[in-house]
């Protein structure tokens, strides 16, 4: 049983947003007293005052391993507390009660409701968990950038991305399709991937995964029906779908929403928007996600002129280091706490060699994406995946220096790129 993390998780909550319940018990002051075995005695003590206060105690090594007689303490706390509202109701509560064995508590009001259909940030925030290939089973925290996304997805009905890897942005589509399906009526949603069992899996992992891990509550509320591996409906008309590439997949599913993934490697893409561009005059939305792959395909082309407003789409570009989450576990093997955070002792490139290597920034973390994509001195997948760079990557003739140098003299001369002609 974890008691430390979930209870590190909740009383942060707790402290971050001043819920403070004021009466015989505070949950905040219990978490520490459970955590260094200090019970029984709950009463009539002062609550800490400062997160670092329950952070210091948290930090201390102790022995996690709780008696029936303090799980039984924490439960009835638990209880208590959910009943008299001293507790926001999102992950990190559900967590500990999970731990605990304390049933949910009636939380189908119509407040929780109306909140989670008003912003699906505060419905990813409070009640949505991922799985990290690492820490495991996690809360969505939403991090800046991908609010800032969320708010792009409501104020433009096209959005096209060039985005670095592991920036969660097909997580953050997932989420976001699952809560305009749950909490809309007769929505219709369609996911686009490269292959049918990148469909399958992109189901799977940033849909079903989510679904599955939301409160009991909620589940029971939003009762699929429809459920298998392409598919997910629910009784009120609302359905996501998820198809691989093909000349007709968008034509043939015309959707309110429709997400396609990793653009720049999807067959049939100039044939695929060709065909299903005409549906979207309706109202339906797009959402484009990748990495590079080349100059001269639909994406690059779509992107490119995204960036010069020479079509509907809104341009959204993330890079490695406006990437502010932080992810800390602890190693299952060495048992030592490991923390990921890509923006950690960010500093600027000085150097020609350190820019041409590395680009505008570096940190510990880009240095181990630079010898873990780097093969036999080729960079083009750390520039395609990590830069974002289109030049080099894909399957280009050319090398990268060589279109360097044939876009410094376009741009000398004034002109610019054009897609002569692309063949799928």
């Amino acid at each position: 049983m974890n008691i430390k993390r979930a209870c590190v998780n909740v009383l942060t909550n707790i402290l971050g947003n001043n819920q403070w319940y004021e009466g015989k018990v505070d949950l905040a002051y219990l978490g520490g007293r459970v955590l260094v075995k200090k019970l029984p005695d709950l009463t009539g003590a002062e609550p800490p005052k400062e997160a670092e206060e329950v952070k210091g105690w948290l930090d201390e090594e102790f022995d996690v391993d709780l008696t029936d007689k303090e799980i039984n303490a924490t439960k009835q706390c638990l209880e208590f507390s959910l009943k008299k509202s001293a507790l926001p109701l999102n992950t990190y509560t559900f967590e500990l009660m999970n731990l605990f064995g304390v049933d949910d508590p009636d939380p189908t009001t119509e407040e929780v409701i109306k909140r989670c259909k008003k912003d699906p940030a505060y419905f990813i925030d409070h009640f949505c968990k991922i799985k990290h290939p690492n820490a495991g089973i996690i809360p969505f925290q939403l991090f800046s950038y991908q609010r800032n996304c969320l708010k792009d997805f409501k104020e433009n009905r096209f959005n096209i991305f060039s985005k670095t890897r592991q920036s969660g942005i097909s997580t953050l589509c997932g989420a976001y399709a699952l809560w305009l399906a749950m909490f809309f009526k007769t929505k219709t949603v369609l996911i686009v991937s490269k292959r049918d069992k990148d469909a399958m899996e992109f189901m799977g992992r940033n849909i079903k995964f989510v679904y599955n891990h939301l409160p009991k509550w909620m589940q029971a509320i939003w009762k699929p029906v429809t459920n298998n591996e392409h598919e997910i409906g629910f009784s009120n008309g609302s359905k996501i779908t998820s198809l691989p590439s093909g000349p007709d997949t968008l034509r043939s599913n015309s959707s309110s929403l429709n997400i396609i993934d990793e653009a720049a490697f999807c067959p049939h893409m100039n044939d695929m928007w060709a065909g299903g561009y005409p549906t979207l005059q309706h109202g339906g939305s797009v959402v484009v996600v990748s990495t590079s792959n080349g100059i001269g395909d639909w994406y690059w082309k779509t992107w490119t002129d995204a960036q010069d407003s020479n079509n509907e789409f809104n341009p959204i570009k993330i890079d490695w280091w406006e990437m502010d989450w932080v992810i800390e576990y602890d190693d299952d093997i060495s048992h030592k706490p490991i923390r990921i955070a890509p923006a950690d002792n960010t500093r600027k490139c000085t150097t020609k060699d350190e820019i041409a290597k590395y680009g505008e920034y570096w940190s510990p973390w880009l240095e181990t994406q630079y010898r873990q994509l780097t093969e036999k001195g080729n960079d083009a997948k750390f520039r395609q995946e990590v830069l974002r760079d289109f030049l080099g990557s894909g399957n280009s003739v050319l090398s990268r220096d060589t279109l360097l140098m044939m876009r410094s003299q376009a741009k000398e001369a004034g002109q610019s790129y054009k897609t002569v002609n692309h063949v799928d």
